[in-house]
């Protein structure tokens, strides 16, 4: 459970003090689901203001590993792949769905 919601996240964290996203996108993968060798793009950036009002700029990258091996990393109470269109329910996933919400969107960009 990260920040306090249950269900399913993507790998997803802070980026650190000058840290390039598409550096801080290599770092997540590997911390949170041992993925160490993949290609990534970024498709989109998302903005809004949280439910702590402050602001948030997240920035949603596909990520194509060389590996699909998955392991959990700290914090992470499990890690698994899913076919798109087997995915778990909305409310299945923390946010009110939002990371279902995300992959849906962009599996339609490698369609």
């Amino acid at each position: 459970m990260i920040d306090q919601q249950k269900g399913w996240f993507l790998p997803n964290d802070d980026l650190r003090h000058v840290e390039h996203p598409e550096a801080g996108v290599k770092r997540i993968l590997k911390e949170q689901v041992g993925i160490e060798n993949s290609t990534t793009k970024l498709v989109d950036i998302e903005s809004f203001i949280g439910n702590n009002k402050t602001w948030h700029l997240i920035f949603d990258y596909l990520a194509f590993p060389t590996n699909m091996n998955v392991t959990k990393g700290k914090g992470i109470q499990e890690a698994k792949w899913f076919e798109i269109d087997r995915l778990p329910s909305a409310e299945e996933f923390a946010h009110n769905g939002w990371g279902r919400a995300v992959l849906l969107k962009h599996a339609r960009v490698l369609a």
